[in-house]
């Protein structure tokens, strides 16, 4: 499966939700982060129901506090 992530192709050996994806890089949950799929941005209740597909563009970022 082809997805683009934070702008870089990358390839996944099979379907997956949004919260496993993120297990498999090692995803602190103590981190804040935002996710959107497809230009949405999914809040985290949807993480382990959001089927990523053939083709999804998903962006992580993660919220950096400052002044």
């Amino acid at each position: 499966m082809r997805l683009i992530i934070n702008g870089k192709e990358t390839m996944l050996d099979g379907s997956m939700s949004v919260i496993e994806y993120l297990a498999s890089i090692g995803f602190d949950e103590q981190v804040s982060i935002a996710v959107a799929i497809n230009g949405e941005i999914i809040s985290k209740d949807q993480y382990v129901e959001t089927q990523l597909q053939d083709g999804d563009s998903m962006e992580v970022v993660r919220a950096i506090g400052g002044g």
